[in-house]
């Protein structure tokens, strides 16, 4: 069946299933049938959602060049920046921050994209939101910061980004400097070396 001559309906989807798999000419062709930009699925995830899930830049440009709604926010509250995060998306958490998205919006449990990377141990993606400003004591709904929510596995390397923010922007943050010797003793000889450090 031709693009022209399907509905709204299932145009938005197979821009969504475009957008999923990085189909960027396919997702320039159902935008330029008239395909509903902002289409959501029963989850309302959209299209551009489905595009930093996987780090499809060029889909994303595409997609937010044609009015795509960059807050818009999936049933968890997550908006494309908070899903690119979590998935550890870094170039498309750059586009996404580049093309003006919120930083601190919180999906349903109080998570900003910065948690949500953290969550995922994405060196890059949290990298990329401290640089534009990302809020290093951000907790979420149940009180847990980045260093409570990165998984073990990811948090030795996390580390260096998070000491590197603190070094770099005074004050330096003595709740979380606090929270790092806590979790990790040996991080004491690496907040010394920080300037004014013991």
């Amino acid at each position: 069946m031709a693009a022209a001559a399907m509905s709204d309906d299932a145009m938005g989807k197979a821009l969504w299933d475009a957008a999923e798999a990085g189909n960027t000419g396919e997702v320039t062709r159902l935008l330029k049938a008239g395909a509903p930009v902002n289409w959501s699925n029963v989850y309302r995830q959209t299209p551009l959602m489905r595009a930093a899930t996987f780090g499809h830049v060029e889909s994303i440009q595409v997609l937010l060049d044609r009015g795509a709604d960059l807050e818009a926010k999936d049933k968890r509250c997550q908006t494309s920046l908070g899903v690119a995060a979590y998935n550890g998306r870094a170039e498309a958490v750059a586009v996404l921050l580049d093309r003006g998205a919120d930083l601190e919006t919180k999906d349903k449990g109080g998570r900003t994209a910065f948690l949500l990377a953290a969550v995922d141990g994405s060196v890059e993606a949290v990298t990329m939101l401290l640089d534009h400003g990302a809020d290093l004591e951000a907790k979420d709904n149940a009180g847990k910061s980045a260093i409570d929510l990165s998984k073990a596995e990811h948090f030795k390397a996390l580390v260096p980004q998070i000491l590197g923010t603190m070094r770099r922007d005074p004050p330096c943050y003595p709740a979380l400097a606090c929270k790092l010797l806590t979790a990790n003793p040996t991080l004491q000889r690496a907040l010394s070396a920080c300037p004014g450090g013991r």
